[in-house]
């Protein structure tokens, strides 16, 4: 595995990104919050 630029994929690296900042506005903008999710029970 390589790290250096020329090996990256700069759109998909690109794409991710943009797709978490809009997937969590609404969580940024107080619109929404976090929900707990209840422990498995053994």
């Amino acid at each position: 595995v390589k790290d250096d630029f020329s090996s990256m994929n700069v759109d998909n690296i690109t794409a991710t990104i943009r797709a978490i900042a809009l997937s969590s506005r609404t969580i940024v903008s107080g619109k929404d919050t976090p929900k707990r999710i209840p422990k498995l029970e053994e």
